[in-house]
């Protein structure tokens, strides 16, 4: 409890200051994606599945954009 006390009020960045600093890596498709194994796709539902799917695909989406280079992302089929 002491120790918590001495702590300061948490650094968080402002949204200009994230804007400005450098770049910190790339970013793929296979670092935001998410796989279920069979069993476990067998235990979401209908909505769940559809949700997954809409999530998935807005990620590709927002992933592709980040290409900058011209390099293009193939999706398996």
């Amino acid at each position: 409890m002491a120790a918590a006390a001495l702590r300061g009020p948490a650094q968080v960045p402002t949204p200009a200051e994230v804007l400005l600093e450098p770049t910190q890596g790339c970013v793929t498709f296979e670092d935001v994606a998410l796989y279920f194994s069979w069993e476990e796709w067998d235990l979401l539902d209908e909505a769940q599945r559809c949700l997954y799917h809409d999530v998935m695909l807005e990620n590709f989406v927002l992933t592709s954009s980040l290409s900058l280079g011209g390099d293009i992302i193939e999706m398996a089929a």
